[in-house]
C-alpha cells in the first residue's frame, strides 16, 4: 500500500449526487422564477464556501442563504432516486480496507446527512471517523482536516485526500499530504487537470493509484 491513511471526500466522490444536487438548484430556481441551469453552468459556478456559489444565482436582499440552505435540503431529498454510491465506491473501500488502509471521511456536509446516507448504503462502519460540519453552511474543512490529522496521529507522508473540488486539491496542500482529484464529481474534469495534480475517471484507476 502506497498509502496507511485515506481521507475521503463525500459528496461528489463516494457519494454520486451531482444529478440530485442539480435537480435541486434547478427546484430552487423555478420557485423563484428564475432561469434553470445546465450541468456546464454549474460547474462553472460551484464554489466553497457555498454561498459564492449561489450568489451568482440569487439576489440575496430577495432570498437570503438562511432560506436557500435548508430549501435545498428539502429539495435535494426529493431526488432521492438520483443518489448513489459512486460505481466502484465500494469495491475500493473494502479493498483498501482488506488491505489494512484506515480510511476517514472528511467533508463539508452536515454528520447526519452523511450518517443517513452512509448507513443507508451500508458503508457507515467501514470508516474510522467521519470528519463533517454541524451546519449548512458547507465551508472550508481545513481547519477540520488538520484537526484530524492531529487527533488521529496521521502521518502526512503516509496520507492521501480523495476528492472532487478544487477545495480538496487545496486542502491537501494545506496539510501537505498527497491528493487524487476524481472527475465525476461536481467540478469538470478540465478544471481539475489544470491544477496540475493527479485526476483519476474512475476508482479503479484510484485504487491502482494508492496500491
Amino acid at each position: 500500500m502506497r498509502y496507511k491513511y485515506i481521507l475521503w471526500d463525500w459528496n461528489g466522490t463516494l457519494l454520486d449526487d451531482l444529478d440530485a444536487s442539480l435537480c435541486a438548484v434547478n427546484d430552487m430556481l423555478k420557485m423563484y422564477d428564475k432561469p434553470i441551469i445546465d450541468l456546464e453552468t454549474y460547474y462553472s459556478y460551484i464554489d466553497t464556501p457555498i454561498y459564492k456559489f449561489y450568489e451568482r444565482l440569487f439576489d440575496f436582499n430577495v432570498v437570503s442563504m438562511e432560506v436557500i440552505k435548508p430549501l435545498f435540503s428539502e429539495l435535494y431529498i426529493n431526488h432521492n432516486d438520483k443518489i448513489n454510491l459512486a460505481d466502484g465506491a465500494v469495491r475500493a473501500i473494502d479493498l483498501l480496507r482488506e488491505k489494512g488502509a484506515r480510511q476517514y471521511i472528511l467533508s463539508a456536509a452536515h454528520i447526519n446527512d452523511i450518517m443517513r446516507y452512509a448507513r443507508e448504503f451500508g458503508v457507515a462502519e467501514c470508516f474510522e471517523k467521519i470528519e463533517a460540519a454541524n451546519d449548512y453552511e458547507a465551508g472550508s474543512k481545513t481547519e477540520r482536516a488538520v484537526r484530524l490529522l492531529a487527533e488521529e496521529k496521521i502521518d502526512p507522508a503516509e496520507c492521501v485526500v480523495i476528492g472532487d473540488t478544487l477545495h480538496d486539491y487545496d486542502t491537501a496542500r494545506v496539510l501537505g499530504v498527497d491528493c487524487i482529484l476524481y472527475s465525476r464529481g461536481h467540478t469538470d474534469i478540465e478544471t481539475l487537470k489544470n491544477t496540475g495534480n493527479v485526476v483519476c475517471t474512475s476508482f479503479d484507476e484510484i485504487i491502482e493509484m494508492i496500491s
